[in-house]
């Protein structure tokens, strides 16, 4: 852990620090700084040889790389592929760290270089320093990473999983929804309508016919509770 790191706290123990990474993009944290410039210390619970200062907002140094391009001031940074460091945003991710005070073009401040796999092959990158508002926010740039899905559906997904869910599992789940709400809803007509064709023959049976009209309302409750958690597990695998 140096100054500069972007941070995520780990999920089994609020106590400790990790590399942030893309994959858990909304559990970052923070950057970390030296002890004189920190506004959170984090430390396991056996001393102070672990402890990790870490800022959470503020004009602090960033680790950053130039796989997604060069930095200028005022872009904003987000998480990169390499667990831990920033990149400039390209108006896709949905969480940004900061905003950046100033440039890094791969040449200067260069603290060193790193190799990453990509779909063309193995590509160098290099890491700098560089001075950034730190500000752990949704992306205001951020495109429609799906833009096949309507914003509120993708906003919705988001809001209940925590994270960015994929086009097609969005689609799945609605379609599920509404496969399982078309059945409920016939059951509970059909249920309606026997219920009261059967009261009109034969008065004296309602007892029997309430008890059966309430058996089924019951049932399509149960469907209709299991299809929602079947569409959430879907939604958060």
């Amino acid at each position: 852990m140096q100054p500069g790191m972007i941070v995520q706290l780990q999920p089994t123990n609020s106590d400790s620090v990790e590399p942030a990474t893309q994959n858990t993009v909304y559990r970052t944290f923070g950057v970390v700084v030296n002890l004189n410039s920190a506004s959170i210390a984090v430390q396991d619970q056996s001393g102070q040889s672990n402890q990790v200062f870490v800022a959470s907002s503020g004009h602090y140094d960033i680790l950053v790389s130039d796989q997604n391009g060069a930095i200028q001031v005022g872009d904003y940074i987000t998480l990169s592929p390499v667990d831990g460091i920033g990149e400039r945003d390209d108006s896709t991710e949905p969480i940004v760290v900061g905003q950046a005070l100033a440039s890094f073009n791969g040449t200067g401040p260069l603290i060193g270089t790193d190799t990453v796999k990509t779909s063309s092959g193995n590509e160098t990158i290099h890491l700098g320093l560089i001075e950034a508002t730190i500000a752990i926010a949704h992306n205001p740039e951020e495109s429609a990473a799906n833009s096949s899905v309507p914003k509120v559906l993708e906003d919705f997904s988001q809001s209940i999983t925590g994270k960015e869910v994929s086009a097609w599992r969005i689609w799945l789940g609605v379609t599920f929804l509404g496969a399982i709400a078309f059945i409920v809803g016939s059951m509970l007509y059909g249920a309606v309508r026997s219920a009261i064709i059967s009261i009109g023959r034969n008065p004296l049976s309602k007892k029997i016919i309430t008890r059966g009209f309430v058996e089924v309302v019951l049932s399509a409750l149960i469907i209709l509770i299991s299809a929602v958690f079947g569409v959430y597990l879907l939604l958060k695998v």
